[in-house]
């Protein structure tokens, strides 16, 4: 992976081993195009998707927005983030989820993406090379996991 991005590749996707246990993962950017926010488990590879649209992130970045505290930008997405975050269910492992916690690896657990919260980390096989249609098993495999480790649904505490 590489900041020259003349072959199109602006999320900076790429395949790698991780670097404890050598499994293939793959690393994308977060699309600026996607309308939620990720977090991540503190404790292993879940995460969740927070809707922009979700009625309680709406309350949050109005609440910041309100309190004339911070206008638009990254300053406004993180402190909304950091509500969030106190509202989330705690992940089935007992942790929690952070925008801004490591990105670890989904087979040894291992922190791998480190002070990176745009970027995603998935296994290897969520890489489809380009100009190809992804295979039935990968379909299968991707689905399975994104069923097992990423809540989309259920996500808050009561407020």
């Amino acid at each position: 992976m590489t900041d020259d991005h003349s072959d199109g590749n602006w999320l900076d996707a790429g395949v790698f081993p991780c670097p404890a246990c050598h499994e293939a993962l793959f690393r994308v950017n977060h699309s600026p195009f996607c309308d939620d926010y990720l977090l991540y488990c503190e404790q292993c590879a879940n995460c969740v998707e927070v809707s922009y649209y979700d009625p309680v992130t709406i309350a949050f970045a109005e609440r910041i927005r309100g309190e004339g505290m911070l206008d638009s930008g990254w300053p406004q997405t993180e402190a909304t983030l950091r509500l969030i975050e106190g509202r989330l269910k705690p992940c089935s492992c007992g942790g929690h989820y952070r925008f801004d916690a490591p990105r670890r690896c989904p087979f040894c657990l291992a922190p791998v993406l480190i002070d990176m919260s745009w970027a995603e980390l998935w296994p290897g096989y969520f890489w489809v090379e380009e100009d190809a249609d992804p295979t039935a098993e990968q379909i299968e495999q991707v689905g399975a996991y994104m069923d097992a480790h990423k809540r989309e649904h259920d996500l808050w505490q009561a407020g």
